[in-house]
């Protein structure tokens, strides 16, 4: 069931991003929406039906890439986003899912500031979504700071600890 509701969140990305890039914010904010809200919901369910997998631990991360991302890119068409900050978080995702193929037995999950980032990456695209521009980028900029902190938490725990 976990999987099946990462899955949703992937379908949820590509969907908004349809919407984002014909110009249909306030569906593309629905279904981006709920793809943040599968974020939280696919790790309960996996959690309390004990039925975390390697697959999901790797396939999870992988479809909040692909929420987030796709979200980033209609984002950057439309230029509502600054794309020297989208630039440097793709850099940063990248970097990690390197890092995590190369480190998998050192991976132990999400550090708070991955979660902090991804709350402020989220919130950043559904403001912009709700046409508050401004602020949204400024979140999203919030969000690349996380992104880089968490970052050095992540090399810091492969690779020092």
């Amino acid at each position: 069931m976990a999987n099946f509701i990462t899955t949703l969140r992937i379908i949820c990305g590509i969907i908004a991003f349809c919407f984002i890039v014909s110009s249909h914010y306030f569906l593309a904010f629905i279904f981006f929406s709920m793809g943040a809200i599968s974020d939280w919901f696919d790790g309960s369910v996996a959690r309390s039906n004990k039925s975390i997998t390697e697959f999901g631990k790797v396939y999870d991360p992988f479809a909040d890439k692909i929420l987030v991302l796709t979200a980033v890119m209609g984002l950057l068409y439309k230029h509502l986003l600054n794309p020297y900050a989208a630039t440097f978080l793709m850099i940063r995702e990248l970097t990690i899912s390197f890092l995590r193929s190369i480190a998998k037995n050192k991976d132990r999950g999400a550090i708070l500031s991955g979660k902090i980032k991804a709350f402020f990456e989220m919130l950043s695209i559904i403001v912009i979504l709700l046409g508050m521009v401004k602020i949204g980028n400024v979140l999203f900029d919030i969000g690349l700071f996380f992104a880089y902190f968490s970052l050095y938490g992540y090399l810091k725990r492969w690779f020092y600890e």
